[in-house]
């Protein structure tokens, strides 16, 4: 098995970024560091760990089944972190997240809440949200593919390869 990137973005190697935290074997020291591992958790389609890390407060009892409804299951291929803040017990994290949908990139815009119970973080809710369906962008599949890592579509995110 070879090392390759994380997804979150981070720019670090999978295996010291999200890893431990989706294998439960560390948690998440900050906000940032846990939408990251959400992030990654999405696109690896890792319903119990998002539904795991969702507070206790905001978290419904259907939540489990809405994430693991095939519907549901958009192909996440980049997130982009625009700005952070942590204080002792909440924070928030504003990113982009691009997702496939019938071929076409498409961008779901979030700031984010998270609130630390028992020194752990977890996502509470989204304080603001946007959808960018208008401005989505048609996917060819000799395109570069937009997860940043310098192959064609088709051999990359491309759930025909």
């Amino acid at each position: 098995m070879t090392a390759h990137q994380c997804k979150c973005g981070s720019g670090k190697l999978f295996v010291n970024c999200c890893e431990p935290l989706l294998l439960r074997t560390k948690f998440a020291q900050s906000p940032e560091e846990l939408m990251r591992s959400r992030f990654v958790a999405y696109c690896d389609r890792e319903a119990g760990y998002i539904y795991e890390t969702h507070h206790p407060e905001t978290r419904t009892n259907n939540l489990l089944d809405q994430l693991k409804d095939p519907k549901n299951q958009l192909q996440f291929v980049k997130l982009e972190v625009l700005h952070s803040d942590a204080q002792p017990l909440e924070g928030t994290v504003k990113f982009k997240a691009f997702f496939i949908a019938d071929n076409r990139l498409q961008t779901h815009a979030e700031t984010s809440l998270f609130k630390k119970v028992d020194k752990m973080w977890f996502y509470h809710s989204a304080l603001s949200l946007s959808f960018e369906k208008d401005q989505s962008i048609k996917i060819g599949r000799n395109d570069l593919c937009f997860c940043g890592s310098g192959r064609k579509y088709k051999k990359c995110c491309s759930t025909a390869n």
